[in-house]
């Protein structure tokens, strides 16, 4: 894979010809990566098998004059899609939607299967903002609850997560710890769940990597991708939500 030079950033730092830092602070939070030193260009720090997100150029700076370390910042937020699966219609659910707050989520998709009329009064006045309630129907096509999911997963995401379960109170919290896992710490993360023996509970799945293998099918996205790393014996895709959210 791929890294990202410092060379022409607008927050790398220098001292005449060699970079000595980065005004964001990224530069040692990068596992790996290694100097360059150019007669021509100086010395300058590329990472190795990471791209840095937040590399900017002057033509960006001329567009953000003000505050450019708050406005990259800004633009760094993780765009987070929630899907949730209700299969059993209860009050423990209507609960959940009245604590929890879904501001920081760029969509939320709220897949109701098998309601009752009475729930379905109550849940269609969520139907608001960036929350979005959805009654799938199965036929031929989509037999299961999670074959319906290939058709909400929104391609505008980085991330999508799924809970098939009345969840608890950090799902409100998991768009800003996921912002800063990614660009506090800047660790990749492709996939996660909860824990190794509840693998269909929680699932964060990064988007492009659901579209590269292909979504659920004859195997659930997360069976595809264990099996490939399986395969490969590398399991750098795989997280537990345990070493995200609460480390």
């Amino acid at each position: 894979m791929a890294g990202s030079s410092c060379l022409n950033c607008i927050f790398s730092q220098w001292e005449g010809q060699s970079q000595n830092g980065c005004a964001l602070r990224r530069l040692d939070k990068y596992e790996t990566g290694t100097i360059i030193n150019d007669d021509f260009t100086g010395t300058y720090f590329v990472t190795l098998h990471s791209i840095c997100p937040a590399k900017r150029t002057k033509s960006w700076l001329t567009k953000n004059p003000r505050d450019p370390v708050i406005q990259v910042r800004k633009e760094l937020y993780p765009k987070l899609q929630l899907i949730l699966l209700i299969d059993e219609c209860s009050q423990d659910w209507i609960d959940f939607l009245d604590r929890t707050d879904f501001s920081k989520y760029t969509v939320v998709d709220i897949l109701v299967f098998n309601p009752d009329s009475k729930f379905i009064q109550t849940v269609v006045s969520y139907n608001k903002f960036n929350v979005h309630v959805c009654f799938p129907v199965e036929n031929s096509l989509c037999s299961n609850k999670e074959h319906h999911i290939n058709h909400f997963v929104r391609k505008d995401c980085q991330f999508y997560i799924l809970v098939d379960y009345v969840a608890n109170d950090y799902v409100s919290e998991w768009p800003d710890r996921l912002d800063s896992y990614l660009n506090d710490k800047c660790k990749p993360l492709y996939m996660a769940y909860d824990n190794e023996d509840n693998l269909y509970n929680n699932r964060l799945i990064y988007t492009p990597l659901h579209i590269m293998f292909g979504g659920f099918g004859s195997q659930s996205i997360y069976e595809k991708i264990t099996n490939h790393c399986s395969n490969n014996d590398s399991w750098d895709l795989i997280q537990y939500f345990g070493d995200i959210w609460y480390e």
